[in-house]
């Protein structure tokens, strides 16, 4: 009987502030992993303009034109779907916002391309891309009146729905998780803090821009030009900089930050 082995992502090591390796920071690419995946999402999203990719990669090629659809569809992929866990044998995450922070200086090329996260930013006021505000916050159970602080909503499944501006809506997975983000009250610089297990604003680290009416529902992502946006409305423009940023931790490392404690 062979034995699989999870697949290897090409990239940088990402450490810790105590320098304990935690695995690699790579980009997606055009191989057997990076076909299967382009496959399904062009699948649930034939004929839709700008989610369905129709480019044609050359072999090893990173997978560009990222965007807010593209990115929370292949994060799922990666958390469900039996096809691709047996490639990456679950090994395999999208970045978040705070794991970009937190592995900043592993991300490949970061100055030269830019990738969005596993969220996306929700504001307290009413504003840009509202159809799928409401959406989010009835997958919350939130009331809009309870809303008084920004959220990072991560864990979202996304469906192709052309009735909708964009094409698409989100749906409930059993991953969806909301997080206060007080540091998206205004344009700050952030970084990661171990023990609280998130971002905090800081005198120095990764400048973080937002939208000063506070609201609407936004892209998160890394950009090329040195930081962390959360303004952007636009949720299907991409370019060929985009890259899908992933982590990859070693088989049994979920539990690591206890063992290290």
């Amino acid at each position: 009987m062979q034995i699989q082995t999870p697949y290897s992502l090409q990239g940088n090591p990402a450490y810790q502030i105590i320098k304990v390796q935690k695995g690699i920071v790579g980009n997606l690419i055009y191989d057997d992993l990076g076909q299967c995946i382009l496959r399904k999402l062009n699948e649930e999203f034939k004929g839709v303009r700008n989610i369905e990719d129709t480019t044609h990669y050359k072999p090893n090629q990173p997978i560009a034109f990222s965007n807010t659809p593209r990115a929370l569809y292949i994060a799922e992929l990666l958390r469900t779907d039996e096809e691709v866990m047996a490639m990456t044998q679950g090994t395999l995450k999208v970045l978040s916002p705070e794991e970009i922070v937190q592995y900043w200086e592993a991300i490949p090329n970061r100055n030269t391309t830019y990738a969005d996260t596993d969220s996306v930013s929700l504001y307290p006021k009413e504003g840009p891309n509202e159809d799928l505000r409401r959406i989010v916050l009835n997958l919350l159970g939130k009331k809009p009146s309870q809303v008084k602080t920004p959220f990072v909503v991560s864990g979202l499944g996304v469906k192709k729905d052309t009735s909708l501006q964009n094409g698409f809506t989100f749906i409930e997975t059993d991953f969806l998780q909301a997080r206060e983000a007080p540091y998206l009250r205004k344009d700050c610089k952030v970084t990661y803090d171990q023990k609280e297990q998130g971002l905090v604003i800081a005198d120095q680290g990764v400048s973080v821009w937002t939208p000063s009416g506070q609201s609407g529902l936004r892209r998160v992502y890394q950009n090329r030009y040195e930081d962390l946006g959360a303004r952007d409305v636009f949720l299907l423009v991409s370019n060929e900089a985009g890259r899908v940023q992933f982590l990859q931790r070693p088989q049994g490392a979920e539990n690591l930050e206890a063992l290290i404690a």
